[in-house]
C-alpha cells in the first residue's frame, strides 16, 4: 500500500516513499509478463524478495492460477439443455457467469448462433463469447439449430436460404423465443437486455428475429450474415451491428445474396436503410477509420427522438472465419482477420438504450 512499482522490459521501476526512485533487475523483484493464450489471460508476478529467487515457483504459481480461473466461482458454469419444442427434442448450451458477478441483480443474455452446417459447440469454441460474454456478465446461451443429425451439420430456417430446416419450415423464431423463456426460468434474466449475436447463417437467423421478434430481442450482432426481408417488415427499433468481411467468400461483402459485387452493395445499402428508417434514424453516419477497419454509426434519432443505433463495421480483407478467433483456421486462407470481434460487439451492446417507460393510463373518466 503507498507504493508504485512499474514494469519495463528488462527492470522494475519502484518509487520508493522518501521520493527516490529505484530500478532493479527482473530476478530480484519478479520477471516478465506472464500470457497464458487457452485461458485468454496475462499475468505480472511480483515477489518482494532480496536473497531467494521466484523463477522455481513459477510452475506451481501457474498451475494454481490457471485451477482457479477454471474454477465456477470464476469461469461460470456449462450446462446443456434440452428443451421440448414443435414435437421436437431441441438443445442449447447455457454459461453462466460466476453467482457473485451477477448477486442481487438480472443477468443480461447473449443468445449466440452458430454458421451453416456447424452446431453451438462449434460455436462456443469459434467465437469465444462463452468466456467474453461471462466474464462482461452476461448469462451466454448457443443455441443448436436442426439437421438429420442432433449433433453436426445443423442450419436454421432464416429466410435467407433453402436448407433442411427452410425446407421442413422448422419454427426456430419460436424455438429461440422458448430458449430466453426457459433461461429465465432458471435465473433472472434483464428482459431489456437480450440480444442476439450470429456467424454467417445464424447470423441471417438474427436478422428474421429483428423482424419478428423485437419484443424479446433488444438488439442484434451479426457477423457475415445475410438477409431476405420485405421493405414494409417493421417492429420496434432494434439495436444493429453488422460486420463484413471484404473478402468473405461464404457471404459476398455488404451481406448480398447477389451474384455480382454490384447487386451486392445494393443488398447491403437496401438493408441499411430498413434499420435506419425502421428505428428512425437520421440518415447521415459518423465515419470513422482505422487501418484495415471502417465504421458507419447511425445514432441521431430523427427529431432529436431516443432510439436504437445502428452501426456496419467494415474489415478490409477479412474471410469468413470469426474475426480475432483464436482457433486453428481450416485453410490458410480463412485465418482470422486481427479484429476484436467480441470486444466491438459487447461494446455496442453496452450502448444500448433501455426502453422508454410506458405511459401511465389515463385517469378513468368520472
Amino acid at each position: 500500500p503507498g507504493r508504485s512499482l512499474r514494469y519495463v522490459r528488462g527492470a522494475w521501476i519502484e518509487k520508493l516513499p522518501d521520493g527516490v526512485v529505484r530500478v532493479g533487475e527482473p530476478a530480484s523483484l519478479g520477471f516478465a509478463p506472464w500470457f497464458d493464450l487457452d485461458l485468454g489471460v496475462a499475468g505480472l508476478f511480483v515477489a518482494n524478495v532480496r536473497t531467494s529467487k521466484p523463477l522455481p515457483q513459477v510452475p506451481r504459481i501457474q498451475a494454481k492460477v490457471a485451477e482457479v480461473i477454471r474454477s465456477p466461482a470464476v469461469d461460470g458454469t456449462r450446462t446443456t439443455v434440452k428443451l421440448d419444442h414443435d414435437g421436437r427434442e431441441r438443445r442449447y448450451l447455457l454459461c453462466l457467469p460466476p453467482a457473485a458477478a451477477v448477486a442481487g441483480r438480472p443477468a443480461p443474455l447473449l443468445v449466440v448462433l452458430h454458421d451453416d452446417k456447424d452446431s453451438a459447440e462449434v460455436a462456443r469454441v469459434e467465437t469465444g463469447l462463452g468466456v467474453a460474454g461471462v466474464r462482461a456478465g452476461y448469462a451466454v446461451v448457443f443455441a443448436d439449430g436442426t439437421s438429420t443429425s442432433t449433433e453436426r451439420a445443423l442450419t436454421w430456417n432464416s429466410g435467407a436460404v433453402t436448407n433442411y430446416a427452410a425446407e421442413r419450415r422448422i419454427d426456430d423464431v419460436g424455438f429461440l423465443r422458448a430458449v430466453v423463456a426457459d433461461v429465465s426460468r432458471r435465473l433472472p434474466v434483464d428482459v431489456d437486455r437480450v440480444f442476439a449475436v450470429g456467424h454467417g447463417q445464424g447470423g441471417a437467423m438474427c436478422h428474421r428475429l429483428a423482424r419478428e421478434a423485437s419484443d424479446v430481442f433488444r438488439g442484434i450482432a451479426v457477423y457475415g450474415g445475410s438477409a431476405r426481408f420485405e421493405p414494409d417488415q417493421g417492429g420496434a427499433p432494434v439495436a444493429v451491428l453488422m460486420i463484413e468481411g471484404t473478402a468473405d467468400r461464404a457471404v459476398r461483402a455488404g451481406f448480398g445474396l447477389g451474384r455480382s459485387r454490384q447487386e451486392a452493395e445494393a443488398a447491403q445499402k437496401a438493408l441499411l436503410g430498413y434499420y435506419v428508417k425502421r428505428n428512425e434514424l437520421v440518415g447521415y453516419p459518423q465515419l470513422g477509420e482505422q487501418g484495415k477497419v471502417s465504421t458507419q454509426t447511425f445514432a441521431k434519432g430523427r427529431n432529436s427522438q431516443r432510439t436504437q443505433p445502428v452501426r456496419v463495421v467494415t474489415l478490409h480483407g477479412s474471410g469468413h472465419a470469426w474475426p480475432g478467433s483464436t482457433q486453428r483456421p481450416n485453410t490458410p486462407a480463412e485465418t482470422p482477420f486481427p479484429f476484436d470481434c467480441n470486444g466491438e460487439i459487447l461494446r455496442f451492446f453496452a450502448e444500448v438504450a433501455p426502453p422508454p417507460p410506458a405511459a401511465a393510463p389515463a385517469p378513468a373518466g368520472r
